[in-house]
């Protein structure tokens, strides 16, 4: 039986996906697969791609760099690109459907899979970059992302934008079909707070900016009636703002024009606030957080946002409410 042998293929897509040309880094990964053992390393993207890493160029560099592999480009080889890709190609060929004749099949058959409702999430609080996204869904690989955002503009819930001066870069929001699944998900998030939040684990990242959509979910229209104010949140170097007017809120990414009143603090003492039942008030009162501006709007700012109690989801305990 002939020995198996294995190949390794330079993450070139990647890098284009991200925006990242470093090929000596890409050198680097290709010493240490010879290192490890391996048979081959494969150089290739897709010729329509630009910029990226000229396959012939970056095998001239990895021939010189190493002295046993054998070298190859899959430019013209699908079938041998990274595996992540083939699995979303498939995914994109055999999408789930749940065959159900139910407006609420349909629309899990649109929004259902993993990682979709949070990238709508992410752009219910305004355009957002290829990089932006990828920053704030650790652990959603380019490929799954790539996939996810194309299927999002083929189903007509996103669809790509260029940014107004000065950024005038390429970025991603969401349609008018995009924007009406707003509140269902602030509605799955005041469930998620009810029921589902508790202590953060240990695996679990947090990220600052999710809070916009949280003000959102959090705030107490009845609390707000005949205020007119404009909050600015400054959370370690994450900052964004909060337009009260009457009974209604505007949360956006970005500091405030002209904010009436400034809330400043960490990330760690603003988990406390979100999951730990500690209060503006009471982190004002002990320095977890400062505060300037307007002394009625600082004021009226701790019934603006009410954190509901957390619930078991199980009958046998006792609720904590």
């Amino acid at each position: 039986m002939p020995r198996l042998k294995v190949g390794y293929l330079l993450p070139t897509r990647d890098q284009s996906v991200l925006g990242e040309h470093d090929l000596r880094r890409l050198v680097v990964q290709a010493r240490r697969a010879e290192k490890l053992g391996l048979d081959s390393v494969w150089a290739g993207d897709s010729p329509v791609t630009r910029p990226r890493a000229d396959p012939l160029l970056l095998l001239a560099a990895v021939a010189q760099a190493t002295e046993r592999v054998t070298l190859g480009t899959a430019v013209l080889l699908p079938a041998l690109r990274h595996p992540i890709l083939r699995r979303v190609w498939s995914d994109e060929v055999e999408q789930r459907t749940y065959n159900q004749y139910c407006a609420t099949a349909r629309t899990l058959d649109l929004v259902g899979e993993r990682w979709t409702l949070l990238l709508i999430r992410e752009l219910l609080t305004g355009p957002k970059r290829f990089g932006d996204l990828q920053a704030s869904l650790r652990g959603l690989g380019t490929g799954l992302l790539a996939a996810r955002l194309k299927h999002l503009e083929r189903e007509g819930l996103a669809q790509k934008i260029i940014l107004p001066p000065p950024a005038r870069t390429a970025a991603y929001a969401l349609t008018e079909a995009g924007e009406e699944l707003g509140p269902a998900i602030l509605e799955l998030a005041r469930w998620g707070l009810k029921w589902a939040m508790g202590e953060p684990r240990a695996t679990e990242t947090f990220h600052p900016g999710w809070a916009v959509l949280g003000l959102r979910a959090c705030f107490d229209p009845e609390a707000a009636t005949g205020l007119r104010a404009v909050y600015e949140f400054r959370i370690d170097d994450e900052i964004f703002h909060a337009r009260i007017d009457d009974g209604t809120i505007e949360a956006l990414h970005g500091p405030a024009q002209h904010p009436d009143a400034t809330v400043t603090t960490s990330t760690d003492a603003f988990l406390g606030l979100t999951g730990q039942g500690l209060t503006w008030a009471e982190a004002i009162e002990t320095g977890a957080a400062s505060t300037t501006g307007d002394t009625e709007a600082l004021r009226r700012l701790g019934a603006l946002f009410r954190m509901p109690p957390p619930h078991t989801r199980r009958p046998d305990q006792t609720s904590s409410c």
